[in-house]
């Protein structure tokens, strides 16, 4: 996503996450002209988030979401 004109962002704009992550475990494989990356988070609610229950929002490019588990 590109922009013109860059926005501002002011601490004031910044409100605590839906989401907190406690691990994330990486794994990238290089191939020529490419990388294939598998991540696993684990993450949980939190409580302190001014909108507890919003909803979890993915955001990125290209990206291919393959599962997600409750445990």
């Amino acid at each position: 996503m590109t922009q013109d004109t860059p926005q501002t962002i002011h601490l004031t704009d910044y409100t605590p996450p839906a989401f907190l992550i406690d691990t994330v475990n990486l794994d990238v494989n290089f191939q020529d002209g490419y990388a294939l990356v598998t991540a696993n988070l684990n993450f949980r609610r939190n409580q302190a988030a001014l909108t507890p229950d919003a909803p979890l929002v993915l955001d990125g490019c290209e990206l291919e979401l393959r599962s997600i588990s409750a445990e």
